[in-house]
C-alpha cells in the first residue's frame, strides 16, 4: 500500500489487511475442499464450502462496514462497492488520497 493514503492516514489499513486475512482463510477452505474432494466423509465436503463462503462473505461485508470517514460519516467501501466497477473498487479504496466519497483529507473516525 501508497504510504500517504486515505486509509493509511485515518487509521484504518489495518482494516484491508484483516479483509485479506479473512478472503485467504476462505481461498484455504476452498483449496482444502478440492483436496479431499474424494474423500467418502461427505459431511467433510459440505461444511468446507459452507465454512469457506460464510468467512468469505463475512470479510467482505465486516470491511465495508467497518471503514468509515471521520468527516462525512459515511462508508467509503461501501460507497466504492456499490458506484465503481467490480474490478477496480478494492484499489480505488486502497490508493484514494481522500475520502471517497466527500473528498476530505484523512481523520480519525469517531
Amino acid at each position: 500500500m501508497v504510504r500517504g493514503t486515505w486509509l493509511e492516514q485515518s487509521g484504518q489499513r489495518w482494516k484491508v489487511g484483516a479483509f485479506f486475512v479473512g478472503m485467504g482463510v476462505s481461498g484455504a477452505l476452498f483449496a482444502a475442499m478440492v483436496f479431499w474432494m474424494t474423500a467418502s466423509d461427505e459431511m467433510r465436503f459440505l461444511k468446507l464450502p459452507l465454512a469457506a463462503t460464510t468467512v468469505g462473505i463475512r470479510a467482505f461485508f465486516w470491511l465495508i462496514a467497518s471503514v468509515r470517514c471521520g468527516s462525512c460519516g459515511g462508508r467509503p467501501a461501501w460507497h466504492a462497492v456499490q458506484k465503481l466497477d467490480h474490478a477496480v473498487w478494492l484499489q480505488v479504496l486502497m490508493f484514494a488520497k481522500a475520502c471517497p466519497i466527500c473528498a476530505a483529507p484523512a481523520q480519525p473516525v469517531r
